[in-house]
C-alpha cells in the first residue's frame, strides 16, 4: 500500500492541473484583499469580506476539485498505464483507495492554504474586529467546507471510473454539484427539511443552521452518505472493468 501510495504521490507532483488548481484556490483570498485594498478600502466590513470569499469558494471547490479528478483518472485510461499497474501484486481496490487519499490530501492542503490567506487577510484588514472569535469562526466554517465538499465529489469519482477516458459526464456532474451548493446559501427557512437532506445544498446549509442542531447533524449525515456511495460505487465499478 505505501509503494502505490508513493507512485501516487509521484504522478499528482506532475500533474500540472494539480498544481493550477492550488493556485486558483488561493487567489480567490489574495484577489479580495487586494479589491479591499485599491477599490472597497472603508466601504466593506470583516463580516461582508469573508462572505464573498465564502461564497466564491463555494462556487470553486467543487468545480476545481473535479477538474482535478477527471485529471487523475482519466489519465490513467488515455495513457494505458492500468493494464500495467494492475499486473503487479496489487489489488484494484487498494489501487483506486490509494488515489483517492492523494485526490484527497491534494484537495485538502490547497483548501488549508486558501484558508490560512483568507484568515491573514482578515487580520491585516481588520486588526480591530478580527479577534479569537472570528478565528475560530472562519477556520471552522471553511474546514467543515472543505471536507463536506470532498465527501459530495465522491460520486463523480464513481462516474469518472464508469466513463473511463470520457472526461465530460464528471466534470458535467462537479459543474452540478457546484450550482448546487450555491443554490444552498440562499435557502428559504421552509425548504430546510429538503435541503439538509439533499447532500450537495446541505453542504452551504450546514453553515447556515444552529451547530449541533437537528438540521445540521442532518446535513452531515447526508453528505457522508454521499461520499460513501460514491466511493462504494466507485470501487465496484473498477472492480467489475474490463482493462
Amino acid at each position: 500500500m505505501h509503494n502505490i501510495l508513493a507512485a501516487e504521490l509521484m504522478k499528482l507532483k506532475k500533474n500540472k492541473m494539480a498544481g493550477t488548481g492550488t493556485l486558483l484556490l488561493c487567489a480567490i483570498p489574495v484577489l479580495a484583499m487586494i479589491k479591499k485594498i485599491l477599490i472597497d478600502k472603508d466601504s466593506i466590513g470583516l463580516q461582508e469580506w469573508y462572505l464573498t470569499i465564502f461564497l466564491l469558494q463555494t462556487i470553486a471547490l467543487p468545480v476545481v476539485n473535479g477538474f482535478v479528478l477527471t485529471s487523475l483518472i482519466q489519465r490513467e485510461y488515455q495513457d494505458c498505464t492500468l493494464r500495467n499497474t494492475l499486473c503487479a501484486p496489487v489489488s484494484r481496490s487498494a489501487f483506486l483507495l490509494s488515489k483517492t487519499v492523494i485526490w484527497f490530501l491534494w484537495f485538502f492542503l490547497s483548501a488549508s492554504a486558501a484558508m490560512l490567506l483568507t484568515i491573514s487577510g482578515a487580520r491585516l484588514l481588520f486588526p480591530s474586529g478580527f479577534g479569537t472569535d472570528e478565528l475560530l469562526l472562519i477556520a471552522g466554517q471553511l474546514t467543515q467546507q472543505a471536507l463536506l465538499v470532498f465527501l459530495t465529489s465522491l460520486p463523480a469519482l464513481w462516474i469518472a471510473v464508469s466513463q473511463r477516458a470520457a472526461f465530460y459526464p464528471a466534470l458535467l456532474a462537479v459543474l452540478g454539484f457546484a450550482i448546487l451548493e450555491t443554490a444552498g446559501m440562499q435557502v428559504s427557512v421552509e425548504w430546510l427539511l429538503p435541503a439538509s437532506l439533499c447532500p450537495w445544498t446541505a453542504v452551504s446549509v450546514s453553515v447556515l443552521v444552529e451547530k449541533g442542531g437537528g438540521f445540521y447533524f442532518l446535513c452531515l449525515l447526508s453528505a457522508a452518505l454521499c461520499g460513501a456511495l460514491g466511493l462504494a460505487g466507485a470501487l465496484r465499478a473498477f472492480g467489475k472493468q474490463d482493462l
